[in-house]
């Protein structure tokens, strides 16, 4: 199997410092997340076949992050907002002039440098995820992928997406978006919800994130939920710690993607046009 290289894993790395350090400059709580906590714990490092960082950040900070990377030459800060085209419902970071493109989706023009996932937490006021709660989050994720359904959808439900999509109009669904997101989010909540995963929600006590423990990261130190084995539990059951087998569906990367280092993907943007 092949495995994501070095050189990748280091430009991960190097957002990852780039937003650790944003994020400590204007006190914004993050936590790495899923894959890249379990690399953290296991493995002091991005775990060797992975080839993505995830991070969460409080949903009340999101907008003072975008703020703190507004303007900034090396990365950009990408959501429905910052990029009309992209297709995703949490924001990414991505570095400029390089290139981790899904070759299925080459024909959405969006920014596709290489980057790192920012997964909102929102607060949240039950134990579970109730039904409409559910629906809420199915609907946004159809609202992020209208780009992508006008483009690329080929399906029957999809030509339902794209009247939407045209009814809408790009500023209908992007404050729709943002409404919706908005409704799901409770203020007093006393749980945290992690809604990266349309069909599997993950729910916990805010004290199981608190105010994270730093851990080794390659060379950086990053922080996990405080409560880092209980998260790690409920993601990836009590066995977390061992290491799959090499032949292990548990060794995924995404394999379909462009990933270049050196560079910019609008290059392979013109590359396509002549």
């Amino acid at each position: 199997m092949n495995m994501p290289n070095e050189e990748l894993h280091l430009e991960l790395l190097d957002i990852t410092r780039e937003v650790i350090e944003v994020c400590e400059k204007n006190k914004i709580r993050y936590y790495l997340a899923w894959g890249s906590c379990l690399g953290a714990v296991r493995h002091h490092d991005i775990i060797p076949w992975d080839d993505d960082v995830d991070l969460y950040v409080d949903y009340r900070d999101l907008d003072r992050l975008k703020e703190a990377f507004r303007g900034n030459e090396q990365y950009f800060y990408q959501d429905l907002d910052t990029d009309p085209e992209y297709f995703t419902y949490w924001p990414k970071i991505r570095k400029n002039h390089t290139t981790s493109m899904e070759m299925a989706k080459k024909a959405i023009h969006m920014h596709w440098g290489i980057c790192i996932d920012l997964f909102p937490l929102l607060r949240y006021d039950k134990p579970s995820v109730d039904q409409a709660t559910k629906r809420k989050v199915q609907f946004l994720s159809i609202l992020a992928r209208l780009p992508f359904y006008k483009k690329l959808g080929n399906r029957s439900l999809h030509k339902v997406w794209k009247v939407l999509y045209a009814i809408l109009g790009e500023k209908g669904r992007k404050k729709l978006f943002f409404k919706l997101l908005d409704s799901i989010n409770c203020p007093e909540g006393e749980y945290l919800l992690d809604i990266s995963e349309v069909d599997r929600p993950i729910i916990m006590k805010e004290d199981v994130y608190g105010e994270g423990t730093k851990v080794c990261f390659h060379d950086l130190q990053a922080k996990v939920p405080s409560a880092y084995d209980a998260y790690l539990r409920l993601v990836y059951g009590d066995n977390y710690m061992e290491i799959p087998p090499e032949d292990s569906e548990l060794r995924y990367f995404h394999s379909t993607s462009l990933v270049d280092c050196h560079r910019d993907y609008r290059e392979y943007f013109d590359a396509d046009e002549q």
